[in-house]
């Protein structure tokens, strides 16, 4: 048996960084801003790195590095770069049994592109990750615990049915829902999300949750605790992270540290929490940890680098608790 098997997304990640690649004010943009190159020309690129990722896999990395049995439930596609990913996860040391090769559609691909460091947009093709397939349930998916990644696609069918063989089975789950999961109707949702331990949003998505407006967190926040029993936590980017069992708030802010790379900070925080869960330790101590981890990612490219390894030291964000 596994202690933890991870489900997600696996992708090839491209980055890339030059500096006639800039950003600009536009009203137009979802975010208010745009990236721009000149059109027509060849630009030479600074910087070019590759790096496996993906939800799913990247998750992987942080429980390797704490010294879990860990494999990865997903699709590739039958390409070089899915066995690219499978060939990596076996040199990180993860179980790569439950992964399928798909020829409906390729691996799934991202191109990052950096401005100067400071910021990114990604280019994102969602490919064989989009279809999981249910003969996952033939195969030997037991494990102490489940880390579903967001799914996308097709994948999204099989959520409800991974989370009811894991209750039935007795193995505990913690789920980052994608914003195709949020899709799904509450009451449904509702009645899926009981059945698991943590619950992991930013912001954004929580407020997508519960059609409140973004910006007016306190009543998101209290909004999932009123339907949600187990341990929910919502991160909010630079301004840190609320958590809470239904018992008491824990809110702490970041640890400030050089940039290098965004990609992967999310999952590194994510997996990084449930990691401590998974061995005893308090949520304290779980936000402490999983803002470390995530800090120490962000100083590498790509989003597996960097993570803190079992048995080494990391600074200590500090922590406010109060009750509900």
């Amino acid at each position: 048996m596994f202690d933890v098997i991870t489900f997600g997304s696996a992708s090839w990640d491209i980055f890339i960084r030059d500096e006639e690649i800039y950003s600009g004010k536009d009203k137009r943009s979802p975010t208010g801003n745009k990236i721009y190159f000149p059109l027509g020309s060849k630009i030479e690129i600074d910087e070019l790195r590759f790096s496996t990722g993906g939800g799913g896999t990247n998750a992987v990395a942080t429980f390797l590095a704490r010294g879990f049995k860990t494999a990865y439930c997903g699709s590739v596609g039958d390409d070089p770069i899915g066995e690219a990913i499978i060939e990596d996860l076996k040199k990180r040391g993860a179980d790569t049994s439950l992964i399928s090769k798909i020829k409906e559609k390729p691996t799934n691909l991202s191109l990052v592109i950096s401005i100067s460091g400071k910021d990114r947009t990604i280019l994102i093709y969602r490919g064989a990750s989009e279809y999981l397939s249910e003969n996952i349930f033939k195969k030997k998916i037991l494990a102490k615990w489940f880390y579903i990644a967001p799914l996308s696609g097709k994948s999204v069918s099989l959520f409800g049915d991974i989370i009811d063989f894991a209750f039935k089975n007795k193995i505990k789950v913690a789920v980052n829902l994608s914003q195709e999961q949020l899709k799904i109707p509450l009451t449904k949702l509702k009645k899926i999300l009981s059945k698991t331990e943590i619950l992991l949003l930013n912001q954004e998505e929580s407020s997508i949750l519960t059609g409140i407006d973004y910006s007016k967190e306190k009543e998101i926040f209290e909004k999932v605790l009123s339907f949600y029993s187990g341990i929910f936590v919502m991160t909010k980017g630079s301004k840190g992270v609320l958590v809470s069992d239904g018992k008491w708030i824990y809110e702490a802010g970041i640890i400030k540290s050089r940039i290098v790379d965004r990609t992967g900070a999310g999952d590194s925080f994510g997996s990084g929490f449930v990691s401590a869960i998974m061995i005893g330790k308090d949520i304290k101590t779980a936000i402490q940890f999983a803002s470390a981890n995530a800090t120490s990612c962000l100083r590498e490219w790509g989003a597996k680098n960097g993570l803190i390894k079992k048995g080494e030291g990391y600074r200590r964000v500090k922590v406010d608790v109060k009750r509900t």
